[in-house]
């Protein structure tokens, strides 16, 4: 999808020739450009690949991680709306937000991905769970899709 951010930041800093740069660092971790890129790239092939379609929203229930950043620009990149949530929301706050929202997949930790399980009943939008380091019944991998 041509004209959104994921777009021109990959097209600005791989066109200027900055793939090998340092995009992201964690402690154990060190992405560049042209890493997030691909890994954005997969994460917004993964969730097209499970019928997100654009102007749908995606919600991030995740740490604060390299993942995380994939996966925001991943959804907008095939035009999804991208909606972070704070990891700090008890399980009735999240309801609430996922059904403001109209989520229609999230995106979890594998360590939050069950209170999303908990209410997934009480939200007619949502389709997929994808779990982020191991799904369990219900949900998807994200790093398997």
């Amino acid at each position: 999808m041509a004209g959104n951010l994921a777009t021109s930041l990959f097209d600005r800093a791989l066109g200027r020739g900055l793939g090998a740069r340092v995009a992201l660092r964690e402690p154990k971790r060190v992405w560049s450009f042209e890493t997030l890129a691909d890994e954005a790239g997969r994460a917004g092939a993964a969730l097209a690949s499970l019928g997100v379609k654009p102007g749908e929203a995606v919600a991030l229930l995740l740490h604060d991680s390299m993942e995380l950043a994939a996966a925001m620009l991943g959804a907008m990149h095939i035009g999804a709306i991208a909606v972070p949530i704070s990891i700090l929301l008890r399980t009735i706050e999240l309801r609430d937000l996922l059904l403001d929202c109209g989520a229609v997949a999230v995106v979890a930790s594998a360590d939050l991905a069950g209170t999303v399980d908990l209410i997934r009943m009480e939200v007619p939008t949502l389709r997929e769970v994808l779990a982020v380091g191991g799904a369990r019944a219900g949900q998807r991998d994200y790093h398997a899709s």
